[in-house]
């Protein structure tokens, strides 16, 4: 069962919304790693379970995260309600939204902040009434929580400035770079860009760099591009790093707009439909995949293992910078060209029909990709 209490917000409900998301890949769960067993039971327990997400999102957050998790809790506990909460990029909206499902009696939080540290404060509210809370995509900063469930966003970085490294081929060395970070208040922007310098910071050359200030994502973006490019000789740009797909979108069309003839490669994630697009079209070097129905489906296998009084030991560790916390890690895949094929379309993340709609038809096919 789910309860959605977003209030004022239009669109489909959350239960339409799980019906509507089909053939997208389950991935591994808490059992394939070799912790507790999280067979369905047939009656089951009672529970409440809070699921926060910090944006609606429509290709991401209310499309994959939230339908993906309340299928599989509902799989595993039939009798289990997951009340959801959704920010929408308003950390002060998101504190009252926690503190409202503990009054309700909520028995897990399951919490992606919109705000990585402030977030983090309302751990303390929880442990209080000794109820559990799992860090889901982002990380819950300077506090001690259970468990976090993720993506490598440090590993992600470093693939992200591995692909551009490789791109660049000898530019790698001395060659002009744009460098754009994700907001300051995101965990996972910091590791992307941290992971991404551990590869190319003692070697490009980063004539311009932007930090996105938060909490919203690509905030200020168009504008420093269209004040900064102009500024530089667009020709002799090597590449670009971009911590996302919208990202290396409003780089490539800045560009274009300065003269560009072509465009450098260029780095993203989240494997958006437009930034793949611009993969099949040579605007876009890679995007890296992170299989987002996975990690939801596993955030509610460890909420029901929670729920039933089951403490699973975690696959690895991160440190949070309040000590090292217990962590699992969803793979994450680097798409170029010639990979769309093996990763996004054979889990069913996107069809064919999406990917190659319209004028990226002859793309695909140059690409072998066909139904």
């Amino acid at each position: 069962m789910i309860r959605s209490l977003l209030k004022n917000r239009r669109g489909p409900s959350a239960a339409a919304l799980v019906l509507a998301v089909v053939g997208v890949a389950a991935g591994a769960g808490l059992s394939a790693c070799g912790t507790e067993s999280t067979a369905p039971v047939s009656s089951g327990p009672t529970a409440r379970v809070a699921f926060f997400l910090p944006h609606p999102k429509a290709d991401r957050y209310e499309a994959i995260d939230l339908p993906h998790f309340s299928e599989r809790l509902n799989e595993l506990c039939p009798r289990c309600v997951v009340d959801y909460y959704n920010g929408e990029q308003d950390q002060e909206k998101q504190n009252a939204q926690f503190r409202e499902a503990l009054s309700k009696g909520a028995q897990v939080m399951v919490f992606d902040p919109v705000d990585s540290k402030k977030g983090a404060s309302l751990i303390d509210e929880a442990k209080a009434k000794n109820v559990p809370v799992i860090s889901y995509d982002r990380i819950l900063w300077g506090k001690p929580f259970d468990y976090l469930v993720s993506f490598d966003h440090l590993e992600v970085g470093r693939q992200q400035g591995t692909s551009l490294k490789e791109a660049m081929g000898n530019a790698a060395s001395g060659g002009s770079v744009i460098w754009i970070n994700g907001p300051v208040t995101d965990s996972n922007a910091v590791l992307l860009s941290k992971g991404a310098k551990e590869v190319l910071g003692g070697s490009v050359k980063i004539v311009a760099e932007y930090t996105m200030p938060g909490p919203k994502w690509d905030t200020g973006v168009e504008a420093w591009l269209a004040k900064t490019v102009p500024t530089l000789a667009s020709s002799t740009i090597a590449g670009v790093y971009c911590p996302s797909d919208v990202c290396a979108g409003m780089v490539g069309k800045a560009l274009k707009a300065a003269g560009a003839k072509k465009l450098p490669p260029m780095t993203g994630s989240n494997a958006d439909v437009a930034g793949l697009q611009r993969i099949l079209d040579g605007e876009q070097y890679m995007t890296a995949y992170k299989p987002v129905p996975a990690e939801a489906r596993l955030a509610a296998e460890l909420a029901f293992n929670l729920v039933t009084g089951k403490r699973p030991k975690a696959t690895s560790t991160l440190d949070n910078g309040a000590g090292t916390m217990p962590a699992f890690f969803v793979d994450t895949h680097v798409v170029t060209k010639d990979k769309i094929k093996e990763t996004v379309l054979k889990d069913g993340f996107l069809t064919v029909n999406t990917l190659c709609a319209a004028a990226y038809t002859q793309a695909c096919k140059t690409a072998g990709i066909t139904e």
